[in-house]
């Protein structure tokens, strides 16, 4: 038999112990064990601390703005998503399930002029082990275009398999407010035209044009 049980020593502690009882078929007159014991207390706190830590963990994961996952590229040119948070239905519009059953599905979502780049950045990163981290659009589901965000760290298997620890976030919001942003610098706001900054950016680049062809040009201002 074995029984892993706590004792409480003489100083008024506790310990974890794990006994083992063989019975002897050596000795007939009696029932005799031979049983050891053994102070497993370091690996059960040290167990303990394990599950606290990822308890901590899927709390943190399913509280992320975004999803946390593990990319796969086999070396065949196959992929898997492993591991990943339920902020996935709030990017994709699908379910961890869904996902982990055909990741192809998240690949059609993305915009037919972001995929090259896309596709360049991931295997950019597989074969350089550098951190990959790419911007793209998104047309989920609903049909209400998204822009994503994506950061992550490669490592190489054995098997040639490249894994990256990834995470994604929804940056449509912020994207929007750069547009603006960019917009207000670039464009005078009652007209909707641009306005002399964009005006001086353009002739600076005329001007260069014109320095390294050896061209002619002209100004002309309409006002």
């Amino acid at each position: 038999w074995v029984s892993t049980f706590r004792i409480v020593h003489r100083h008024g502690g506790l310990k974890w112990v794990v006994a083992r009882g063989i019975p002897r078929s050596d000795i007939r007159e009696r029932e005799t064990w031979s049983i050891t014991i053994t102070d497993v207390t370091d690996q059960m706190r040290a167990f303990h601390d394990l599950q606290a830590s990822e308890i901590r963990f899927r709390a943190l994961a399913e509280n992320v703005p975004g999803a946390i996952f593990r990319y796969c590229l086999h070396a065949d040119g196959t992929h898997e998503i492993h591991d990943l948070s339920p902020g996935c239905e709030a990017l994709w519009e699908l379910s961890a399930e869904e996902i982990g059953k055909d990741p192809a599905q998240i690949w059609e979502m993305i915009h037919p002029d972001d995929v090259a780049a896309m596709s360049a950045s991931v295997l950019e990163s597989a074969n350089s082990l550098q951190p990959w981290t790419q911007s793209w659009r998104l047309i989920p589901p609903s049909g209400k275009m998204k822009w994503l965000q994506g950061r992550g760290q490669p490592s190489r298997l054995a098997n040639g398999t490249t894994v990256w620890h990834s995470v994604i976030f929804d940056v449509t919001e912020q994207r929007a407010k750069d547009d603006e942003i960019r917009r207000l610098a670039e464009q005078d706001d009652l007209t909707g035209l641009a306005n002399r900054a964009v005006l001086r950016n353009r002739m600076q680049d005329a001007l260069t044009l014109q320095q390294k062809t050896g061209g002619g040009g002209a100004l002309i201002l309409i006002d």
